[in-house]
């Protein structure tokens, strides 16, 4: 589902940065089509077409390659998946803080 938790409006602004940091660390493309399958599915009359639909996305997701996905393949299959998650997190200046912007 879209909701997969209830916060307090004190811990929203917190728990939303946390949630958009772990799709940012995800394959830009990879967060595109998803993207992409969302709304497609509201688009869809039946659950069936939606489905389908979302399994041609998957598809397109694991059969796509780029230049950030064979680099972070190589070093998954080279060094394992601390590894490759630290160089991904590199790229990226991810420290694995949330960084607050509160201005209060």
């Amino acid at each position: 589902g879209l909701i997969n938790r209830v916060v307090g409006k004190k811990e929203l602004t917190e728990e939303a940065r946390k949630l958009a940091l772990q799709i940012a660390r995800n394959d830009e493309l990879a967060v595109r089509i998803t993207k992409q399958a969302v709304n497609a599915s509201y688009e869809i009359a039946s659950m069936r077409d939606a489905l389908k639909h979302a399994l041609e996305l998957a598809i397109a997701i694991e059969g796509t390659e780029t230049d950030e996905s064979r680099e972070f393949n190589a070093i998954l299959r080279k060094d394992g998946v601390k590894a490759a998650l630290e160089w991904r997190d590199q790229q990226m200046g991810i420290t694995g803080q949330v960084k607050r912007h509160d201005t209060a």
